[in-house]
C-alpha cells in the first residue's frame, strides 16, 4: 500500500514537554496512546468545523461550480471517508503517527496545482491543539490518568 509520511514542525511545546517527561517513563505507550487518540479526534473536529488549517489559514472556499455539482457543501466532506479514515497507530514504544490511508488524502493536505485543487492542510496541530496535548502530558504527569 503506498505510504506518505509527514513531519509536523511547529509543535515545538509538545515536542518540548514530551522530552521532558520521557526520559522519567518506562512505558509511554500509554501517554503516546492518549496523545494519538487526542490528535486524530482534533483532525476530525476540524472536518466538522470546515477549518482551518493547523495554520491558522482558512481553507479555500468551494468554488460556485463545485458547490452546484456536490451532494454536500462542506470542505472535504463529500462522502465523509476522509475524515473517518484519520487514525493514530503506535509505531514501537516511543513513536505514534497519525495519518490516513487513503490515497488522495496528500492531494487534499498539500494541494496539486496540475488540477487546481488548492491546499487545505488538515494534519497537524495548531497552537490550541498543541496546549490541548501539552495538558495530557501533564495529566499523566501528575498521575490524575
Amino acid at each position: 500500500m503506498p505510504e506518505i509520511s509527514m513531519k509536523v514542525y511547529g509543535a515545538e511545546a509538545v515536542t518540548k514537554r514530551v522530552g521532558e517527561v520521557a526520559s522519567r517513563m518506562s512505558n509511554r505507550r500509554p501517554i503516546l496512546k492518549a496523545i494519538g487518540d487526542r490528535i486524530a479526534e482534533q483532525t476530525k473536529r476540524r472536518f466538522e468545523s470546515g477549518g482551518p488549517a493547523p495554520s491558522g489559514v482558512p481553507w479555500t472556499p468551494l468554488k460556485p461550480a463545485t458547490l452546484k455539482r456536490k451532494k454536500r457543501a462542506k470542505i472535504l466532506t463529500e462522502s465523509g471517508q476522509l475524515k473517518s479514515s484519520i487514525r493514530y497507530q503506535m509505531i514501537g514504544n516511543n513513536t505514534v503517527e497519525i495519518g490516513t490511508n487513503k490515497i488522495y488524502a496528500a492531494v487534499h493536505q498539500l494541494g496539486f496545482k496540475k488540477m487546481k485543487i488548492p491546499a487545505r492542510p488538515y494534519l497537524g496541530l495548531s497552537e490550541k491543539n498543541s496546549d490541548e496535548i501539552v495538558g495530557i502530558i501533564n495529566e499523566y504527569v501528575m498521575g490524575s490518568r
